[in-house]
């Protein structure tokens, strides 16, 4: 029993001396990736006396192994005051062990309390977990080793016990560094690649077809077009829905964390979902998490994507950086503009390294804005970039209130290698600080409109996603058009009636078609009513929505083209009254509102 006793103490020892070290390292690691302010004073505290302890400890230990020495050599009439001297160094032993373990239960149980927190943050990193364990593991060792008793014991037991209870605490620390890197903290399920071609999205609709409620409330969620489905955010991450059907194809969710942005390529291949940790996280950098479209199977997860430059400035309300939609996705490569805004760059979606970079011509620049109006934007081939050249183009030139004559370059790069597929360049006084570049909603046209010579109005260029030719720059042939809200593909653009007495909206084809009518029949319904995404031009038909006067529900209202007959259909939100905003799908029209969680399609 004694035997047993001797090595189950000297075991404690191990795990205590290796459970110092870890601590020590593991607090150094906590306090690097920390987004929170230093730590309680209370911990720092007992720390220092839990070290302070620690070093008494051993020096009491070297004391007693050196009394244990001089006691088995001591001859039988010395042997009497060696035993009460070996005792004494071993009181102190068990006595400096238990309060260098008093001492370190305050920071056991703050790591602990973090670690729980980090969990219920969706992102907890091994820094978390660490500190936590590696304190708990020195605290159980210091418990061993103070509950040992003075019986000395072969040399051999106790090299082998505290040889075990090392190897023991570096064996529980690599399988807490397993752990950590398992995606355990994320609700998420896959699925197979869909078998068939995606569906088309409807040339026109005439029955709610499914209605689908969301399992965290999110009001008007992120709904993007993907692998023949859409997904949609939810509070916590994202899930895919069949667009035909309603039915849940697959989720990642990440519960504790807060998803604010979903993106998508527009092949429908790649999908990207921006989380901020929540208050529980160590490392509260937001993540991008990167997936795969077809079967929801985690491609990548950045802290830091595109080098930092993806996202905006720290926002003054939280502190928290957001992406907001400064970089065009495709499958494979993200694209944003170089920090000076002389050059794009192309980045790997799943290692966030540098893949191509490619430098504007000499005398070129950005617009000097640098929220999401003027970032590049991905087509169906190729990512569009807007770019401004002329004479000494410095910082004070670029923010003028005046116009100045700039040329105005448009590029198609080709996504991959970031080569330029094509160019359309022309002269035009531009002010640089009022610059939107869109894409198309079919990913088949880019639009760049800015602020000309004529402070009072726009000016618009559209050109074509293959080979960037002119489908429209005449800027009286689009009279009624407002491209920051209109929708427009690479066929045409809708024209929104030219006054609020009228209710007809016109399909103006770009080069090929004839212009078509739709007289909307809005009987108990406002006319003045705007919301940018309300309207959505089908191939037969015409989708627009609008609240019911009485408050009592939104509707869809269908009006085939060239004609007067409209149909409606009670969207049924339970929260009537909130913009309602449509997106093109495959087999499907869906449409959320601002005032609910419900995610309706329509066939």
């Amino acid at each position: 029993m004694d035997k047993h006793r001797v090595t189950c103490t000297w075991w404690g020892g191990g795990l205590a001396l290796c459970g110092t070290a870890l601590t020590a390292w593991a607090y150094f690691l906590y306090r690097s990736v920390a987004s929170r302010p230093d730590p309680p004073e209370l911990i720092v505290g007992s720390l220092i006396a839990a070290a302070l302890l620690f070093a008494l400890l051993i020096v009491a230990q070297v004391q007693a192994a050196c009394r244990t020495v001089k006691f088995v050599r001591s001859e039988a009439s010395e042997a009497s005051l060696a035993w009460e001297a070996l005792n004494a160094a071993n009181r102190a032993v068990r006595h400096w062990a238990w309060m260098c373990a008093a001492a370190l239960a305050i920071p056991v149980l703050e790591g602990g309390w973090q670690a729980f927190e980090a969990i219920d943050s969706g992102f907890p990193v091994f820094g978390d977990f660490a500190f936590a364990v590696s304190s708990a593991i020195t605290l159980i060792g210091l418990a061993l080793h103070g509950s040992g008793d003075s019986v000395p014991g072969s040399a051999t037991r106790k090299i082998v016990g505290a040889g075990a209870g090392l190897v023991t605490a570096a064996a529980v620390m690599a399988a807490t560094f397993a752990v950590a890197a398992t995606p355990l903290w994320a609700d998420a399920t896959t699925a197979t690649a869909p078998g068939r071609p995606a569906a088309a999205v409807p040339e026109t609709v005439g029955k709610i077809a499914w209605r689908w409620k969301s399992p965290n409330s999110v009001r008007e969620p992120d709904v993007v077009t993907a692998s023949g489905g859409i997904v949609v955010q939810v509070r916590d991450g994202v899930v895919a829905l069949d667009s035909t059907t309603g039915r849940e194809r697959w989720r990642h969710r990440r519960p504790g964390a807060v998803a604010y942005e979903v993106r998508a390529s527009p092949d429908g291949r790649t999908v990207t979902v921006a989380f901020w940790p929540g208050e529980g996280a160590t490392d509260q950098a937001d993540r991008l998490a990167v997936l795969d479209a077809a079967t929801g199977e985690v491609r990548a997860v950045h802290a830091d994507a595109w080098g930092g430059v993806g996202y905006t400035s720290d926002n003054v309300a939280d502190g928290v950086r957001r992406w907001q939609s400064l970089f065009a996705l495709g499958r494979d490569t993200a694209v944003t503009w170089s920090e000076d805004g002389s050059a794009v760059t192309g980045w790997d979606v799943e290692t966030s390294q540098t893949r191509w970079r490619h430098t504007l011509p000499e005398n070129c620049t950005m617009a000097a804005r640098t929220d999401t109006e003027a970032a590049p934007v991905m087509l169906r081939d190729v990512v569009a970039v807007a770019a401004f050249c002329g004479q000494d183009l410095d910082d004070a030139l670029r923010h003028r209130r005046d116009p100045i004559e700039l040329q105005v370059v448009m590029l198609g790069l080709d996504p991959l290698t970031g080569s330029e597929v094509w160019r359309h360049q022309s002269m035009a006084k531009v002010d640089l600080r009022r610059v939107t570049v869109h894409a198309a909603v079919d990913a088949q046209a880019v639009a760049v409109i800015w602020r000309g010579k004529n402070l009072l109005e726009d000016y618009r260029l559209v050109l074509a996603h293959a080979d960037g030719h002119v489908l429209n720059n005449d800027h009286a042939a689009l009279d009624g058009w407002d491209l920051r809200s209109a929708p427009f593909t690479g066929e045409g653009w809708l024209r929104y009636p030219r006054s609020e007495a009228l209710s007809d909206y016109g399909w103006e084809p770009f080069q090929r078609g004839e212009p078509q009518t739709a007289s909307v029949s809005l009987d108990g319904l406002p006319r003045k009513y705007f919301h940018p995404r309300m309207n959505l031009p089908l191939t037969r038909a015409l989708v627009t929505t609008r609240p019911e006067l009485s408050g009592s529900g939104d509707v869809a209202l269908i009006t085939p083209w060239g004609t007067r007959d409209t149909q409606r259909f009670p969207l049924g939100f339970a929260s009537p009254g909130g913009q309602v905003s449509l997106f093109p799908a495959p087999g499907a029209v869906v449409a959320v509102s601002t005032r609910d969680t419900m995610v309706v399609g329509l066939n």
